[in-house]
């Protein structure tokens, strides 16, 4: 029995770290592939959306690519936006509420604009923001604490307020659609 135990433990030893090589006998990581590959059935039914993306190094070694800040996946599709940043740190809003936000530049704004709202305050209220061209799209992006959008609020000018049909809050890390309406002059939630 002592004679077949050691082999046994070296069998064992030598499958729970094997490799496996596919047209190599010297795989150099878990799964090794020489040649191509296919995976079948990506898109199947009950997949969620793609959250990344992966690169191939010069040596054929696959890892998630980091993506910057102005690139998005949206329904499995890779888009790059514009993005604009609103540090409300450095300000004298105590309170937390900001009227007439102004973040869009001047000029035409084209694309999706992401507006990440960072603020010291726990809650954030935003009462209106500047007028844009009709059908300019943003969305806002609290990182930091909750933004609630107050709807129809008097603190800003009537063709910047917010339409909602009722105060709406926005979740830190969550997000708010919102598209300009030129004829009724008002910011709609989508």
């Amino acid at each position: 029995m002592k004679k077949l135990a050691l082999p046994l433990l070296l069998l064992f030893t030598g499958i729970s770290f094997a490799q496996v090589g596919v047209n190599t006998t010297d795989p150099t990581t878990t799964l090794d592939v020489n040649g191509t590959f296919r995976i079948r059935n990506l898109s199947g039914t009950g997949m969620g959306p793609s959250s990344g993306i992966l690169g191939v190094d010069a040596m054929g070694y696959m890892s998630e690519v980091e993506t910057g800040k102005n690139v998005m996946m949206n329904n499995n599709v890779m888009e790059a936006h514009n993005t604009y940043a609103i540090d409300r740190s450095t300000e004298a809003h105590i309170t937390g509420t900001i009227d007439n936000l102004s973040v869009l530049p001047s000029g035409p704004v084209t694309g999706f604009n992401m507006i990440r709202v960072q603020t010291t305050s726990p809650v954030t209220f935003l009462t209106g923001i500047e007028a844009a061209p009709d059908g300019t799209t943003i969305v806002l992006y609290p990182t930091d604490g909750q933004l609630t959008l107050l709807s129809l609020n008097i603190g800003s000018a009537p063709e910047n307020q917010i339409m909602p049909n009722s105060n709406l809050v926005i979740l830190q890390y969550e997000t708010a659609q919102l598209v300009y309406d030129g004829v009724m002059q008002k910011w709609i939630l989508m």
